[in-house]
């Protein structure tokens, strides 16, 4: 039971974004970094760090154009096979969509994770969450946002831990999305700390899950063009671009 938190904003269409806080112990901010990477062997990609930590199980975007973003699943049944880290490592050495979601599908799972995938070049934007047992694949036709726990009707009987945050980060969500807000401002909605319970945007140092947002990492894909920008602190201008 990682505490791994994260929110992310999923508005598809001719101009995708991707949008993604990434949520931690509050004792790494200020110790994590991105890491631009080129493999002798592979796709190079940048990633969202955190220390002591491989890259691919936060928010990233390759070479090839892929984006992913991963958040946290509290799964009650673990299976025997990849850690699911290594799993969303591997995922960033695919040249498209469709291998990305094969080697999720395909490969052994021992862990549990919900990734939002998209790629420059290709119209689609994909949700896609696994356990040790099952994997589903959902195409986003519509904005949504998505928590820490399993929502896709294909897993609907996985046993899970829904935390009081991850329940109201959703419920929030789901009404910024209904509200437009989330397909206006995916910054703004993961900025949001309205609504009756826990807040998507965290910085409480008494946050019940011990987690804080560490960074936000904003991605738009047109075309075959992808652009990225990560925040740190609100109220703060992008830190980063690419």
């Amino acid at each position: 039971m990682a505490p791994d938190g994260c929110t992310t904003v999923q508005v598809p269409g001719p101009r995708i974004v991707v949008a993604h806080n990434e949520d931690g112990d509050p004792g790494f901010r200020g110790a994590c970094g991105l890491m631009r990477a080129r493999p002798d062997q592979g796709i190079g990609f940048t990633a969202f760090v955190y220390p002591g930590s491989i890259p691919g199980h936060t928010f990233a975007a390759t070479e090839a154009g892929l984006v992913q973003t991963v958040n946290n699943i509290r799964s009650r049944r673990m299976g025997s096979g990849l850690p699911r880290m290594v799993l969303t490592r591997a995922v960033l050495d695919c040249a498209s969509l469709d291998a990305a979601v094969a080697l999720v599908e395909e490969g052994p799972r021992a862990g549990a994770f919900h990734l939002t995938l998209a790629q420059g070049g290709d119209p689609r934007l994909l949700g896609v969450e696994f356990t040790g047992a099952r994997a589903s694949v959902r195409r986003i036709l519509e904005p949504a946002l998505h928590a820490n726990h399993l929502i896709h009707d294909d897993m609907a009987g996985e046993p899970q831990i829904i935390t009081d945050s991850s329940g109201s980060r959703q419920i929030r969500g789901d009404a910024l999305v209904v509200q437009g807000q989330a397909a206006r401002d995916p910054l703004a909605t993961l900025r949001d700390t309205g609504g009756a319970g826990l807040p998507i945007r965290r910085d409480d140092p008494h946050d019940p899950d011990d987690e804080n947002t560490l960074a936000t990492g904003v991605f738009v894909i047109e075309g075959d063009r992808v652009d990225w920008s990560v925040h740190g602190a609100a109220e703060e201008l992008a830190r980063f671009h690419g």
